[in-house]
């Protein structure tokens, strides 16, 4: 069996209908269906036990999150990166709420920034212009905003320009791009995918933590939006693994296992054929 490259997170059923992209990644799947109060705010004891899967897991390259309300997922990851690193969010929301009594998917970083001592700036890309003066005083010099109207050679020029550690961490909040490219639940942005791509290109010669994904479209019914919105953001999601260099551009079909890891505990799942 192949070792995963994606963690796959089942935290409302949006990602398991993507078997295109699941046919060409080896992946586990960490399943949370079960788990209350998790939906745009992660109460403590969600909190624990999320992590307490995810640590039960096998650590892989990327994960794919789900809806933006569970982007406070990525404060998991980041949490675990035992040297300095910097962070690059594409988001067309800062994520820098105050909320000093719970984490959610919009103070998520906030606290991110002040509580994990290897994080060592947040680039943020792509905000909505009236978000750009709500930065805390606090982190106001840890945190960098790129406007979204910025080309990916002026994007990737002005990061290599304050970037000062070694290693990056990327997550990429679908809502940055525009609905030609995506479809998410959330107020979205005017971003072309291309630009993310390419920016993913040029900094693969970096040292990567990681890579995660959120955005999607929240209902995994098979009404017509949500096929049309899955089939989108399939194919977004695809595009970015293929250009951080976790995905071949034509594989091989092959059959491939996933891993569920269901309630803590390893079990075989479904088979994925070619």
């Amino acid at each position: 069996m192949m070792e995963p490259i994606l963690t796959v997170y089942n935290l409302d059923g949006t990602l398991l209908n993507y078997q295109t992209l699941l046919r060409q990644c080896p992946h586990q799947v960490i399943d949370c269906t079960d788990i209350k109060g998790k939906n745009l705010y992660c109460a403590p004891n969600a909190f624990e036990e999320i992590k307490r899967r995810l640590l039960s897991a096998k650590k892989t390259p990327a994960a794919l999150i789900g809806s933006g309300n569970y982007h406070y997922v990525t404060y998991l990851h980041l949490s675990r990166i035992d040297h300095p690193f910097t962070l690059i969010l594409f988001d067309h929301h800062t994520d820098l709420m105050e909320n000093h009594d719970l984490l959610t998917c919009g103070s998520w970083l906030c606290q991110a920034l002040r509580t994990i001592p290897n994080l060592k700036r947040a680039v943020i890309i792509g905000p909505d212009p009236k978000d750009l003066d709500k930065i805390p005083l606090d982190l106001q010099e840890k945190v960098t905003i790129f406007p979204e109207n910025w080309s990916a050679i002026k994007i990737i020029h002005a990061f290599y320009s304050i970037c000062d550690t070694d290693s990056i961490y990327i997550s990429i909040d679908k809502d940055v791009l525009n609905e030609d490219d995506a479809k998410t639940n959330w107020d979205q942005g005017h971003m072309a995918l291309n630009t993310i791509l390419y920016c993913l290109n040029a900094w693969q010669i970096l040292s990567w933590d990681g890579l995660d994904l959120c955005g999607e479209w929240p209902d995994p019914s098979f009404s017509q939006t949500s096929v049309q919105a899955a089939h989108l953001n399939e194919k977004a999601n695809l595009a970015i693994l293929k250009a951080a260099g976790l995905v071949k551009p034509n594989p091989k079909k092959v059959t491939i296992k996933s891993t569920a890891i269901l309630r803590g505990k390893n079990k075989p799942s479904h088979s994925i054929g070619a």
